[in-house]
């Protein structure tokens, strides 16, 4: 019916007010291949988008010998609108550099399936090069 329109609209607004006031140009950049399709370390920008940083906690499961225990990390995740998110065409992979940080895309979340915001999923990657 007309309610979920305009409860969707609303979302929206809501959302893109908090990206005006909050918000971040958030730019992501994948690594080139070569002609033998082995990634390169030459770098492109995919998308830049706005979004809001924050953290959700997720329980991942650690295996340790015999027993594994969960424990809560915090899950870097970026707060778009969904559309940016789609527009973005990103792929898993993709990169971002926050401040001292590199993190990898690892998916994004349809929040609440309303195809208003995206929770793009990112993974710390230590200074190595391994990821957490």
């Amino acid at each position: 019916g007309n309610t979920d329109m305009s409860q969707k609209a609303f979302e929206i607004n809501k959302l893109r007010r908090l990206l005006r006031t909050s918000g971040k140009l958030y730019e992501f950049k994948r690594k080139g291949t070569n002609a033998y399709n082995e990634p390169t370390e030459e770098e492109t920008t995919v998308a830049v988008i706005r979004g809001v940083y924050h953290e959700t906690y997720a329980r991942v499961t650690v295996v340790l010998q015999e027993s594994s225990k969960i424990r809560s990390m915090p899950q870097p995740t970026i707060l778009c609108l969904w559309d940016d998110y789609v527009a973005s065409r990103l792929a898993i992979g993709d990169e971002l550099t926050i401040g001292p940080n590199k993190y990898t895309l690892q998916g994004a979340v349809n929040v609440q399936k309303m195809d208003v915001a995206a929770d793009i999923t990112l993974e710390l990657v230590q200074d190595n090069g391994t990821k957490f």
